[in-house]
């Protein structure tokens, strides 16, 4: 690791993993087995290619699909998305490294307590990587919704009455609820920015007049990056931009669903908070929340008596103002070890140096995602046309969305097709393909 300008930096460092490599292929041979890319195995067990990206190449490193593989009579399919991810083999490691070798606390100077205090820190900087940030503004929790909870409750004690709180009808309840809640207890009012219904996107110049005819302040702005329903990437820069020419103090963006699928840059987006999940990217049931420091370090919190009332510094042995209580030292294992993993996808097949900056190769490993993400997404349209049960109404640009396709015709026949297709044995791709468009065509309840 290395200070650079003021924020730690994480180099990838090789972990052991699961997949090919670990049949006693000699690090650097070459495999033949691929015919459509070059497969070089690393001296870490990871394979390198020279070639367009395979999923071949990595369902052996999840052990669920693994054990799939391995039983051909096993009818498992998994439409990850509302549900989370598949846990890649390294996270099952490095949680079950933790639980054996890191059950302490930290602050002592005993093997099992430095190892926790090394872990976090370690973490931290991983998590500052993934959003951009510095190492003192990541904060853990157990779910995005109880992280956006826990701020609600902190900025409730800011607020006043008559002032004003701008929501989106495009988001998750996760991104809704607490800051109702806020709302009603401070006494603030709701308005709310609608959605273009051709084109799925927020109607920020709707947001732009609200703004501009507030009758009381304008405090508040939450909305999602990336809509669970849609999948309509939102234009947040824009947004955040508005609301703090206006003079809103606080700007919060929800990326859970945004965050498996593009890099997220809270500097970029020029947001005071940003929330995510990392069981959506191949990591456990463990949640991080970006919060400007000046914000984090001077906010109420809520703790007891004793804690520390500073951000974490490695001097401070990690300890934050806003972690209550003893951290989950184990999840906290498997969200580095996913984060380790999607930025070896940049080393692996996007052409990242092996040692260059985790964010660096983060950004490579998303542009893997992103471009494998966008054959699919044409995939799914080729096996929608010609279906009496689907009809296509909205298919959005791979600049404006992520890969998603609104079929709202027929969907209750596509559902129905797909479950008595599941029910004979015969869960074909087209079935496959309803239960998808079924994700992407939920409505929202807001």
């Amino acid at each position: 690791m290395r200070v650079a300008g003021g924020r730690r930096q994480q180099r990838c460092a090789p972990r052991r993993h699961y997949g090919p490599g670990k049949g006693g292929r000699l690090p650097g041979k070459q495999d033949k087995s691929n015919l459509e890319t070059d497969r070089v195995v690393r001296g870490d067990g990871m394979v390198v290619t020279s070639g367009p990206f395979q999923p071949s190449n990595i369902r052996s490193e999840f052990p669920v699909l693994a054990a799939i593989d391995r039983d051909p009579t096993d009818p498992r399919i998994f439409l990850d998305g509302p549900g989370g991810t598949q846990v890649h083999g390294a996270v099952v490691d490095a949680m079950s490294d933790a639980l054996i070798n890191k059950m302490s606390n930290i602050g002592y100077d005993y093997t099992s307590s430095l190892n926790c205090l090394e872990l976090v820190h370690t973490a931290r900087t991983a998590g500052a990587a993934f959003f951009n940030c510095e190492g003192c503004e990541v904060v853990y929790g157990p779910t995005m919704t109880s992280l956006a909870f826990q701020l609600a409750g902190s900025l409730t004690q800011t607020l006043n009455p008559g002032d004003e709180v701008f929501l989106s009808r495009s988001e998750h309840e996760g991104n809704v609820s607490p800051w109702l809640r806020m709302a009603e207890l401070a006494g603030a009012t709701v308005r709310w920015i609608p959605l273009d219904p051709n084109t799925f996107t927020l109607r920020l110049d709707v947001l732009e007049r609200m703004l501009a005819s507030a009758e009381g302040k304008p405090r508040f702005l939450a909305l999602g990056a990336a809509s669970n329903a849609t999948g309509t990437i939102h234009d947040v820069k824009r947004a955040v931009a508005l609301a703090k020419a206006a003079g809103v103090d606080y700007t919060v963006v929800d990326a859970v669903h945004y965050a498996p699928h593009q890099m997220i840059d809270v500097q970029k987006w020029g947001c005071d908070f940003c929330l995510t999940s990392a069981y959506k990217w191949f990591g456990p049931h463990q949640s991080m929340m970006y919060g400007r420091k000046e914000l984090l370090a001077t906010l109420p919190t809520t703790k007891v008596r004793p804690a520390t009332d500073e951000l974490p510094t490695l001097e401070s042995y990690e300890l934050s103002r806003w972690e209550m209580g003893t951290l989950p030292f184990e999840t906290i294992a498997g969200q580095l070890a996913a984060v380790e993993y999607i930025a070896s996808l940049g080393t692996r097949f996007g052409g990242c140096e092996l040692g260059a900056e985790t964010r660096t190769a983060l950004g490579a490993g998303f542009d893997v995602i992103a471009t494998h993400e966008a054959a699919l997404a044409q995939q799914f349209v080729a096996g929608l046309e010609g279906k009496r049960a689907a009809r296509p109404h909205h298919l959005s640009r791979t600049d404006s969305c992520l890969q998603s396709i609104n079929c709202a015709a027929c969907s209750c026949l596509l559902l129905q097709s797909a479950h008595r297709r599941f029910l004979r044995g015969t869960f074909d791709r087209f079935a496959l393909l309803c239960c998808v468009a079924m994700c992407c065509t939920q409505r929202s309840r807001v």
